[in-house]
């Protein structure tokens, strides 16, 4: 499958609204010379060049995304058995001799869904995705998003995009919704959430306090007294090629010990996940972006961490513990240890996104907060109607008497 458009010089009712993305006519200061050219690819047409432009791009992304990279998304989409066919939407600037990838991103055909009952696309999101999105470098960002917009309006296979847990705030968020408001792509929100994020400049002692209750403190400090009484307590952070096939190991046996392995929702409680998280994390690590922190007693580990990298963003994925030590909290001692030494663990991050929903216990130790949004941008005048109208009608339902 591929297309080419050449460019030259859940409960909330849907608001319409502009959307974020704008599209290219070459606009700004770009050079006449320049123009952007969007093809849709299926994973199989994607070559050494083409990945690695897109790992090149990912790290100059104007919104950081580990979910979004190739080396997250390969992996995936080998492992873990996509619903639907999946399609790479490439956005690439051609000039007098150059040619280069500037946007990327990666969605499900979808023929018709609840949300739009006809063909459109989904971002994709696998099951251990926690964020969506698009990648846009960021000297080109504007461009890029306007010719992104401009393909979908005019591809008339595709009513629509369906995004959910996707950033809005910051650079990207202005980006995208000035380009669709340019574009006449309409943007219906069905969902809102904020999600917690730490901030490693802020990180140590102090940051501790403030963010913790003085009768927390007082307990992790109990709890970890207690461990020590078993032996000498250690605490590490591994990044880049240190993080090793036996540091991998340990993280998935920890991650499959207690509820998680009895419930059947860890990692190595299904092979293809397994296989999954070991390829991805290989790769992550071999082009230095793992993070990896393990607490332990008497070099035993009893809890990891894992975390990737991606541009200047930090990206926590899962966790684990040996239920033994369930009364000395370790996994909450580990996450403690990684606040108060996360200026230097993260030194060159300006945040590391939770990955969590609202409400989760890490709320507690990392109190700051990014907004993400579930929506649809209509790139059709048939998608706005029908999308409109499934709005008007759940406004109606909503005002009829009980029981009508």
């Amino acid at each position: 499958m591929r297309m080419l458009l050449s460019l030259s010089t859940e409960d909330r009712d849907m608001e319409a609204q502009p959307g974020y993305g704008e599209q290219v006519r070459s606009v700004g200061r770009e050079p006449d010379d320049f123009a952007m050219e969007v093809s849709v690819r299926t994973p199989s047409e994607l070559d050494e060049r083409i990945i690695g432009a897109w790992a090149e791009l990912e790290q100059r992304s104007v919104e950081p995304n580990a979910y979004l990279s190739p080396w997250f998304v390969l992996p995936a989409l080998k492992h873990l058995e996509p619903r639907v066919p999946v399609v790479v939407i490439l956005i690439e600037r051609k000039g007098v001799v150059s040619r280069d990838l500037v946007g990327l991103g990666v969605y499900e055909t979808v023929r018709r869904s609840g949300r739009i009952p006809m063909a459109h696309l989904r971002a994709f999101r696998s099951r251990h995705s926690y964020l969506t999105g698009l990648l846009l470098d960021r000297d080109c960002a504007s461009e890029a998003s306007r010719a992104y917009f401009r393909f979908l309006r005019r591809d008339s296979s595709w009513h629509g995009v369906e995004v959910t847990v996707h950033p809005t705030d910051g650079q990207f968020g202005a980006i995208m919704t000035e380009a669709a408001r340019k574009e006449d792509v309409a943007w219906y929100e069905y969902g809102r959430s904020r999600r917690a994020i730490l901030m490693p400049a802020k990180c140590g002692e102090d940051y501790l306090r403030e963010s913790v209750s003085s009768r927390e403190l007082k307990d992790i400090r109990r709890r970890k007294r207690r461990l020590e009484e078993l032996g000498t307590v250690t605490w590490r952070a591994l990044a880049g090629q240190e993080v090793d096939a036996r540091c991998i190991d340990r993280f998935l046996d920890l991650e499959h010990r207690g509820w998680k392995g009895e419930h059947g929702s860890s990692l190595r409680s299904n092979a293809g996940d397994e296989a999954f998280f070991r390829e991805m994390a290989t790769h992550f690590a071999d082009h230095g972006r793992a993070i990896f922190t393990e607490l332990a007693v008497n070099e035993v580990v009893i809890a990891s961490t894992s975390n990737f990298v991606s541009g200047s963003g930090g990206f926590a994925f899962k966790l684990g513990w040996d239920p033994q030590f369930t009364r000395m909290a370790p996994g909450r001692l580990n996450e403690i240890e990684l606040v108060r030494n996360g200026g230097s663990v993260f030194r060159d991050l300006d945040y590391v996104d939770s990955g969590a929903a609202e409400g989760s216990f890490i709320e507690d130790l990392w109190p700051d907060k990014r907004t993400l949004v579930s929506g649809v941008y209509a790139s059709t005048a048939a998608a706005r109607a029908v999308l409109g109208g499934m709005n008007h009608l759940r406004r109606l339902k909503r005002r009829l008497p009980f029981g009508s």
